[in-house]
């Protein structure tokens, strides 16, 4: 879900991703994820556009204070940016 608000972009994620090694190792799946596939793709394609276009990413599976970052390029790799 797009949230839009005083010039800015934000996503709430639900279960693109679980824990922060996942925006990194984008590829790497929880087992219980039933088509690992279509979540890879999905969570590459968000990760991508919200690093390109500077989106705030609402995610509910990570610690309390680190739930609501930016995704960055560094060294090639996309890492996690908590705000």
């Amino acid at each position: 879900m797009l949230v839009e608000s005083g010039g800015k972009t934000g996503v709430i994620t639900g279960d693109l991703f679980h824990s922060v090694e996942q925006v990194t190792e984008q590829s790497w799946c929880p087992s219980f994820d039933w088509n690992t596939t279509m979540s890879t793709q999905e969570r590459r394609s968000l990760l991508t556009i919200a690093s390109t276009q500077d989106w705030v990413v609402f995610t509910g599976h990570l610690s309390t204070g680190t739930s609501i970052g930016n995704v960055a390029s560094e060294g090639g790799k996309s890492v996690w940016k908590s705000i």
